[in-house]
């Protein structure tokens, strides 16, 4: 048995040093990852009829705020749940901070600023960091 688990570790490492993207991929967002919706102050449902009510698949949070306006009865929330400044908001919102910072933070090799993305010449993205100064 003992041997049986070496050679799975083994494999498992040596398939991580083939794709090192898998080795260190993780999720960039953490617990924002699962938020549909994250407001800071206020998250307001602005349906109104004829329009269908308004759904949204996955959390929806709101902090330091606390209002959370127009989902009763004209929206549901499926696959998550309503956060209102609690702990998994608080965490979620922190998350999102982090990433964003990483974000921002990392280097560039190109300013797109007055490029329209899709217009000729860049409908086709490679894989790597695009800046827009404004």
């Amino acid at each position: 048995m003992k041997h049986k688990c070496v050679l799975i570790l083994a494999v498992a490492v040596f398939a991580a040093l083939l794709h090192p993207s898998l080795a260190s991929a993780t999720p960039l967002l953490d617990s924002a990852q699962d938020f549909a919706i994250l407001g800071h102050e206020t998250v307001t449902n602005g349906h109104s009829d004829p329009n269908p009510a308004t759904q949204v698949f996955g959390d929806l949070g709101v902090t330091p705020g606390t209002a959370v306006t127009g989902f009763y009865p004209d929206g549901t929330v499926s696959g998550g749940t309503i956060h209102v400044n609690d702990s998994v908001a608080q965490l979620a919102l922190a998350d999102a901070t982090t990433a964003y910072n990483t974000l921002a933070g990392l280097a560039f090799v190109n300013d797109y600023t007055g490029v329209i993305l899709g217009s000729a010449g860049y409908t086709t993205l490679t894989p790597g960091i695009y800046h827009f100064d404004s």
